[in-house]
């Protein structure tokens, strides 16, 4: 890492894209924020939300960020915009990485720990309002520890590396307030009282074309009413996934069907909620299946070789719990994964 500070950045200002330390921010340098804790374009949400694109549009000017609860998954998307140094027709891209620091009075990167995978900003002209390409899944572990959130944007331009040491205080407080690639929120984590479990399961795809995927969530001896949601915004998908669904039976199946891009990964997050006041039954169970599917006769995949041997491990779809009134007539498919909780 490299030792730096914003002292050589007063004159020039490189950056393209930046993310807001408070709503008076605009990129410069210096920035003018009051505040460098409470970053508006870091956005923490228990829920994925329906429409993320309101973020940069009809909510820019709000800060729409939320506590976490503990010992779930919960989401945290980033926005951000670019300066006036992109040019029409220009493409920009950012990488931006999340971090997580438990509280402290005094946040140096040597605390600092990643989030999950980085995402981009995209830039194709100047003064655009930007969203991250997916939102960062964190589960908080304890409420009864108090986090801050960093985001840190980057092109391959101006790297912005976080420098490995500082020659003072006045240089660390100085890269916080005035570098705009650093974005800095303070967080609240919340006990979980709805009695939610949950779980988040990475999947992928390593052919090199799109593959027809199935996420088929089955729950064994769960009560009625029991609500069972699939949420995950991850890029590779053909579609989000957002849909809550009411257990009405001893057993009972939830589908998503799906496209996945070649050569890519995601993570799907299932949220499990009894009628209010109960607890998860004992003995319950929730199977994850991740399948790769085409239609009886068609190909499973584009690349001949993967749809070779994948058609060798096949079955109808049935075989693997899905009714025919539930989509599975004329498919055929091939289990890539399968996950089993049992609650106790």
């Amino acid at each position: 890492m490299d030792d730096q500070t914003n002292v050589k950045l007063a004159v020039t200002n490189p950056y393209q894209i930046y993310m807001r330390d408070d709503f008076q921010d605009t990129g410069s340098i210096p920035s003018g924020a009051r505040s460098a804790c409470q970053s508006p374009d870091i956005v923490p949400r228990q829920r994925l939300l329906d429409n993320p694109e309101e973020l940069i549009t009809i909510d820019w000017d709000v800060d729409m960020g939320q506590p976490l609860v503990e010992g779930l998954p919960n989401y945290i998307y980033v926005r951000g915009a670019s300066r006036d140094n992109v040019g029409a027709g220009n493409h920009v891209t950012a990488g931006v990485e999340l971090y997580c620091v438990p509280s402290c009075l005094f946040m140096t990167p040597n605390l600092w720990e990643r989030i999950g995978d980085d995402v981009t900003f995209t830039a194709t002209g100047n003064d655009q309002r930007l969203l991250g390409s997916e939102p960062f899944v964190w589960t908080p572990s304890r409420r009864t520890v108090h986090y801050c959130l960093v985001a840190r944007v980057y092109t391959n331009a101006l790297p912005n590396r976080v420098p490995a040491s500082f020659p003072n205080n006045g240089a660390f407080i100085d890269w916080v307030l005035n570098d705009p690639g650093i974005a800095w929120r303070n967080l609240s984590i919340e006990e979980n009282h709805t009695g939610t479990v949950s779980q988040s399961q990475s999947f992928g795809n390593l052919d090199t074309y799109p593959i027809s995927a199935m996420f088929l969530v089955r729950a064994t001896g769960f009560e009625d009413g029991t609500a069972i949601v699939l949420q995950s915004q991850s890029q590779c998908l053909g579609s989000p996934i957002n849909s809550t669904n009411i257990v009405n039976s001893p057993n009972y199946s939830v589908v998503n069907m799906n496209t996945v891009a070649p050569r890519s990964d995601g993570a799907l997050q299932v949220f499990v909620t009894p009628p209010e006041g109960h607890p998860v039954p004992e003995g319950a169970q929730l199977t994850v299946q991740y399948i790769q599917f085409g239609e009886a006769g068609g190909a499973l995949s584009q690349d001949l070789q993967s749809h070779t041997l994948l058609k060798r491990h096949s079955q109808p779809l049935s075989a693997f719990g899905l009714a025919d009134e539930d989509g599975g007539q004329g498919l055929y498919g091939t289990r890539l994964g399968e996950v089993t909780l049992e609650y106790k």
